[in-house]
């Protein structure tokens, strides 16, 4: 009524057991509270149309960002060309978010197919997950399958190296990773960071950041896990952070709000009761 611009996500039931796992996700979303996850303002049962044969719907809101989503910069889409630091600054606030859905005792998600078109972007390029993307997952197979943590890890190194070469890649162990170890990252960045000289004065920044995206892909073999993922993203920015005058954005208010500062210091069974 305000004239407030928010989103919505439609989804459609036909079942009580369906109509139950909708809702479990509405509850899953009232429990999640994180800068960098798109606040859920609400959500209403409707009748769907009679000719969408699904019968009855939910109809989840939350709100809306005018910078539009990762992909639409990353593909130019949008006419802002998203700079080294704002991708930096990105990855690490995707990468708290991500560690903080795992770590969160009451709302343990199943979130390992996050795409660039998921992730959106306010005025200031703050990165903000969509929340109809989060659900939890099946219990059998949160518990008992030890490869869970390691698909997430795997999918935010597909999404980092999307961040790193503008493009997304099916297979980017075959097609990315041998050129990071040979040290031919010239040929995988993309191009909008070279034309506009928009790296980092030390090229060991963006080496390795390359080098971590890869480590995430091998995750099931190396152990890595999304606390060490962000750790590791937080030390390589903060040991360059005066290494050049074209920071655009203030990665030390990212440092100083996430809750990642307060998980760094922690133990595992710590970080149940300290998340924000």
């Amino acid at each position: 009524d305000d004239g407030t611009v928010v989103a919505g996500q439609r989804f459609g039931y036909d079942t009580a057991e369906k109509r139950r796992l909708v809702l479990d996700r509405v509850e899953l979303l009232s429990e999640v509270s994180h800068r960098n996850i798109a606040r859920v303002v609400g959500f209403c049962c409707a009748a769907a149309a009679a000719d969408s044969g699904t019968g009855n719907a939910l109809l989840l809101v939350h709100e809306h960002f005018a910078g539009g989503t990762l992909e639409d910069h990353l593909r130019q889409v949008k006419g802002r060309v998203l700079s080294w630091y704002h991708r930096v600054n990105i990855a690490i606030e995707l990468a708290s978010a991500l560690t903080y859905l795992q770590a969160h005792d009451t709302a343990p998600t199943f979130l390992h197919d996050l795409k660039s078109s998921d992730v959106f972007l306010d005025d200031n390029l703050t990165a903000k997950i969509a929340g109809y993307k989060l659900a939890r997952p099946v219990a059998y197979y949160y518990y008992a399958s030890p490869s869970y943590d390691h698909d997430v890890v795997r999918n935010f190194g597909h999404l980092l190296i999307e961040l790193l070469t503008g493009m997304r890649h099916q297979h980017p162990f075959d097609s990315v990773a041998p050129k990071v170890r040979e040290g031919r990252l010239h040929e995988v960045i993309d191009v909008t960071l070279l034309a506009g000289k928009q790296l980092p004065a030390p090229n060991e920044e963006v080496r390795k950041v390359f080098e971590l995206a890869v480590a995430c892909l091998l995750s099931a073999e190396n152990g890595l896990c999304m606390l060490g993922v962000a750790k590791e993203l937080m030390q390589i920015v903060r040991n360059n952070i005066g290494s050049s005058s074209k920071i655009e954005i203030s990665l030390e208010e990212t440092f100083s709000s996430s809750s990642l500062l307060q998980m760094i210091s922690m133990s595992p069974e710590a970080l149940h009761h300290h998340l924000p």
